[in-house]
């Protein structure tokens, strides 16, 4: 789903373990910018300074919640959190990495949303399967900071055998930092391969979103490489959306000016924040599925409306000259020309935003969205 806003808690995180390792033809929604009097605005500013901002907030939170991992007979390794979804509902799953080795085994939680006396938690190794987690009893215990401000604690003594101990600040909005991971391949020639996964397939997770951490990944990947390479970002899962759709449009904006084509693998599809950052393509392709079943049939690019919790409205409730339009409109002008606004406009009238439209070919052609079918 998408969301207009994205709040910031900030507190740190401690682990301290001493023990064993609507569908159908919508060609009558296509509204375009000159069939209708009011136009969204397509001058909104992308700004360094905007995004600097936006980056400082996610920065703060993301390095506060850090984790501290003991064996017995080694000393103190810090983990930071890397992933966070809330993958069923009320379940949030998190995965710290290592930081000072980031290829070792990361960690897995899950935790409840709302952790009450008779909750449970568990925990993996990253690659182990759900019947190897670790399940412990994990209750609320509510504590007072320095600045007075309550934080709500998941405590587990190191006691009753368990032969761990767990101390976790815990707050839903780790689970808006994202969950698809990025990770890039190259060869010799210097063609570079961009592909997404699922970090939490293990806990039999079916889709991932995007946040703070895609943003990140990307970024890393993309610095590293330079402008002008031969890269290609493959959604090679399935990209249900974006949980923080002012990171995912800087996301899209780095894409374009690096000049990053897309692609959308036979076993991917993207649904909502996933289209937006697809759209940012300098080439956008699609492999597809040789089941006989068609483009929309196989559920491979779904759009909706998005919305704000906040004011408890979606897109529609707005006038098309409101300025909550415009950060999307200019970002879609940018990526698809002309096409760009009548495909927003289309994507806010094709379902509500707890619904989903999958776009037909027909549709996937009239605004452009693909460039190539293979």
């Amino acid at each position: 789903m998408k969301y207009k806003y994205w709040s910031v808690v900030l507190f740190p995180v401690i682990l301290l373990i001493s023990g064993c390792n609507g569908s159908g033809d919508t060609s009558n929604n296509n509204i375009t910018a000159k069939s209708s009097v009011l136009v969204p605005d397509t001058n909104y500013a992308f700004t360094q300074e905007k995004l600097d901002d936006l980056l400082r907030e996610r920065r703060e939170f993301l390095n506060s919640a850090t984790l501290d991992y003991k064996v017995p007979g080694k000393s103190i390794k810090k983990y930071q959190i890397k992933y966070g979804m809330e993958a069923w509902k009320g379940q949030a799953l998190l995965m710290f990495k290592q930081e000072q080795d980031p290829e070792a085994s990361a960690l897995v939680m899950q935790v409840p949303m709302q952790p009450d006396e008779k909750s449970e938690c568990y925990l993996w190794n990253e690659g182990d399967s759900d019947d190897q987690r670790r399940v412990f009893d994990c209750s609320i215990e509510r504590t007072s900071s320095m600045d007075g401000e309550s934080i709500d604690f998941i405590n587990v003594p190191d006691s009753g055998g368990l032969g761990y101990a767990i101390s976790l600040p815990f707050h839903k909005d780790l689970t808006g930092i994202g969950s698809a991971r990025f990770t890039v391949t190259g060869d010799s020639t210097g063609v570079y391969l961009i592909r997404s996964s699922n970090p939490f397939a293990k806990q039999n997770v079916e889709f991932t979103t995007l946040g703070v951490s895609s943003y990140l990944d990307i970024a890393q990947i993309l610095e590293s490489k330079g402008i002008n390479q031969n890269i290609t970002l493959e959604f090679d899962n399935f990209v249900g959306g974006s949980v923080d759709d002012d990171i995912n449009m800087y996301t899209g904006l780095m894409l374009r000016e690096y000049e990053v084509k897309t692609r959308l693998s036979a076993k991917g599809s993207v649904a909502s924040g996933g289209v937006d950052l697809f759209s940012a393509g300098v080439e956008r392709s699609v492999t597809l599925k040789k089941n006989g079943f068609s483009i929309a049939d196989n559920q491979r690019f779904g759009v909706h409306s998005w919305d704000d919790e906040d004011d408890k409205k979606q897109a529609t409730d707005y006038p098309l000259n409101h300025p909550a339009h415009s950060p999307q409109a200019t970002y879609f002008k940018r990526m698809l020309g002309d096409k760009g606004v009548p495909f927003y406009l289309f994507t806010i009238k094709a379902a509500p935003a707890d619904g989903m439209h999958y776009m037909t070919r027909a549709e996937l052609d009239r605004y452009q969205l693909i460039t190539q079918y293979q």
